[in-house]
């Protein structure tokens, strides 16, 4: 289908792909192009580069952004001659170096597409996978326009023992399919539109809504570059639109789920290479399963988050969030918005200094919930870890120290419960998403390991205790799971092991397996039929 729009668009246009250009050092960093001083942007009329025929304002957009390091983020994939992903290594090809993509070379993609430097495969070399898909992302449509298509196709096989904590086996199958259309104007407009169809079979308990979604759009917007400040862009952004900041500790587009979070309203930005600064006003959109999702217009999800980047490897976070709801959600499985009205205060500072690696970020939260409670609460969380690339498998190897308060009696009185927003639990936390940042202590220890070029080996463990006997244990998705009315059933939730490896089969293929285990302590011995769970996982992706 890709190809035949291809065709089409260009016999319409009346222009072929011609000779590519080649990505500036910017656009293989991830960093937003520069514009030289003074310069006012595009004018109607573009110059043309005699070299290679394009228009001078191609080699700016699409605007890629700098994606922020997540907590324990691992070291770079070992450079050197090798095979840098499982086709390769079958026909016996070494290469110099990992062929530059637009894509992560691990699963899952956290970025949004419409982020991503597809400047990385144009033009498409012989160390690439299907050149013709990498034509898609550089389509010129006359002289003033530049379109992109692609998109992604994910199955993953589910197997879970005591799933959500009760006694019951739940095998059962998720796919998804994504394909986006990406329309530029010089620099200074852009239409973007991606679609989404999720599905789920075979499953023995009810989906939670963001396992099925059957037809949707996960984004949907118009872009303006509204002028030229400080050698970079100010652009408004409204419409439907994932949003990503800092750790996603707070704000995740949730790439595990089967359809990803996303939201609508407006999002101004200016990103330099040092600074960014983001304000934004957006409703979140509730996965419909049985037909189109829309925003919720009774909650309302507001705030400023600034960045600054010390350089390349060292950045710290200053924000501030502002979230209020009015409408009970009960739905099972659910992803709840808590009934509210509340600000969010917080930092973080993340860096790498001499292979020495750091994390901490802590949080504040003041307002009001359910029927007028009162919310005095906070989170925080420490991370320091070391990469060893000269050691055999380049190790990374991290230990974590997160806390979320909880209030002394579960939704009586004062609230001392974190409320957790938009997470990346699931990252964080555990895979077997039985533990949110909510009401929780825990100690945990990561290591990264690199047994080829083209396989990652990540292993977690995690001990987890509650903050407050009285309140719930949370589970990802911010539900109770788990409750002890009186208190009395004990502080230490249990332990979990996560095994994951990742094997890059192909320049747009991965594939993703892992099997975790929640070994319960005396809170879930005391509060529920089993106190174990378990899960299993086999995913392959193909990005396009």
């Amino acid at each position: 289908m890709g190809l035949l729009l291809y065709g089409i668009l260009a016999v319409l246009s009346g222009q072929t792909a011609g000779e590519e250009t080649t990505p500036s050092a910017a656009a293989v960093e991830g960093r937003p192009e520069a514009v030289e001083p003074g310069d006012a942007g595009p004018k109607n009329e573009s110059t043309v580069n005699e070299k290679d025929g394009r228009p001078d304002w191609w080699k700016k957009v699409p605007r890629a952004e700098v994606f922020p390091k997540p907590g324990f983020f691992p070291n770079p994939m070992v450079k050197g001659t090798g095979y840098y992903t499982g086709i390769d290594w079958l026909r016996g090809i070494e290469r110099e170096a990992l062929p530059p993509s637009p894509w992560p070379a691990i699963s899952p993609v956290f970025q949004s597409y419409f982020e991503l430097d597809y400047r990385k495969v144009d033009p498409p070399g012989e160390d690439r996978s299907f050149p013709l898909l990498d034509e898609l992302k550089r389509i010129p449509l006359g002289d003033n326009w530049l379109m992109a298509a692609g998109g992604e196709v994910r199955y993953r096989y589910m197997n879970e023992n005591n799933s959500r904590l009760r006694p019951v086996q739940n095998d059962y199958d998720l796919f998804r399919a994504r394909v986006f259309t990406d329309f530029w104007h010089h620099d200074d407009f852009r239409i973007y539109a991606e679609f989404i169809t999720a599905e789920i079979w075979n499953n023995s308990l009810d989906p939670v809504l963001p396992d099925k979604d059957p037809a949707d759009f996960l984004n949907l917007f118009a872009e303006m570059k509204l002028l030229e400040w400080d050698s970079a862009p100010a652009v408004l952004r409204f419409g439907r639109q994932e949003l990503l900041f800092g750790s996603q500790r707070l704000i995740s587009t949730l790439d595990w789920a089967n359809t990803r979070r996303t939201f609508q309203g407006a999002r101004l930005l200016h990103h330099t290479e040092q600074d960014s600064v983001d304000f934004f006003w957006v409703q979140p959109v509730v996965p419909e399963p049985e037909g189109w999702g829309w925003a919720e217009t009774s909650c309302n999800f507001a705030g400023c988050w600034w960045t600054h980047r010390f350089d390349k490897d060292n950045a710290a976070d200053l924000y501030a969030l502002w979230y209020s709801n009015d409408k009970l959600f009960v739905e099972e499985g659910g992803t709840p918005l808590v009934v509210g009205n509340f600000a969010t205060l917080g930092s973080r500072t993340v860096g790498n200094h001499n292979d020495w690696l750091h994390d901490a970020e802590v949080a504040l939260q003041l307002g009001t919930l359910y029927d007028g409670q009162p919310l005095t609460a906070g989170m925080a969380t420490l991370g320091l870890g070391r990469n060893f690339i000269n050691m055999p498998m380049s190790p990374t190897i991290w230990a974590y120290y997160d806390y979320a308060s909880g209030s002394r009696d579960y939704r009586e009185g004062a609230s001392n419960t974190f409320q957790q927003l938009f997470p990346f639990s699931h990252y964080y936390l555990g895979w077997c998403d039985l533990v949110g940042r909510q009401n929780i202590h825990s100690v945990s220890q990561q290591a990264y390991f690199h047994p080829t070029k083209w396989t990652t080996l990540t292993v977690q463990h995690y001990n987890f205790w509650l903050a407050s006997a009285g309140d719930a244990l949370y589970f990802a998705n911010g539900q109770p799971g788990r409750l002890s009315l009186k208190g009395n059933a004990g502080y230490y939730v249990g332990d979990e092991w996560d095994l994951i490896c990742n094997f890059h089969l192909g320049p747009r293929t991965d594939f993703l397996t892992g099997y975790c285990y929640l070994n319960g302590g005396d809170f879930l011995q005391n509060t529920g039929k089993v106190s174990d769970s378990s899960l299993f996982f086999a995913q392959i992706s193909f990005k396009y």
